[in-house]
C-alpha cells in the first residue's frame, strides 16, 4: 500500500484514478461486470450505513465503506486465500484513520435485512 506522507505529488494519481474508472464506467455503464471491481466496502458498507441511520447513529458514506473493506478483506482472507499479511496490512492502516468506526459492534443478522 501506498503510504500518503510518501506520496509529493497526488495529481498523477488522482488523474490515473479518475481516468481508470471512468474508463471502466464506460464499458460497462449498465454495472453487469466489470464495473462492480469499483464496489469494493461498498456491499457491507450500504447495509453498515443504512443500519446505522435506524440506529439515529449515522455515519458518513465513506467510513460506513471503510468499515466495509475491512469486512470484505477479512472475508476476502477467509474464503479466498487473501494473505493474512494483506488483510493486516489493509485493517491497520483504515484502523489508523478509522478506528472509532471500525471497532463498532455488528452481526450479521443485525445487517443482513438491508
Amino acid at each position: 500500500l501506498l503510504h500518503p506522507l510518501q506520496i509529493k505529488n497526488w495529481l498523477p494519481l488522482i488523474q490515473h484514478s479518475v481516468s481508470v474508472k471512468q474508463n471502466i464506467a464506460q464499458h460497462d455503464y449498465k454495472e453487469t461486470g466489470l464495473r462492480k471491481v469499483l464496489n469494493f466496502g461498498h456491499t457491507i458498507g450500504h447495509a453498515i450505513e443504512s443500519h446505522s441511520f435506524i440506529k439515529k447513529k449515522p455515519l458518513l458514506h465513506g467510513h460506513a465503506v471503510a468499515i466495509g473493506i475491512v469486512a470484505e478483506s477479512y472475508l476476502s482472507m477467509i474464503k479466498c486465500n487473501l494473505p493474512p499479511e494483506d488483510f493486516a496490512e489493509i485493517n491497520a492502516y483504515l484502523l489508523q484513520h478509522y478506528k472509532k468506526y471500525c471497532s463498532m459492534k455488528l452481526s450479521y443478522k443485525s445487517l443482513s435485512k438491508y
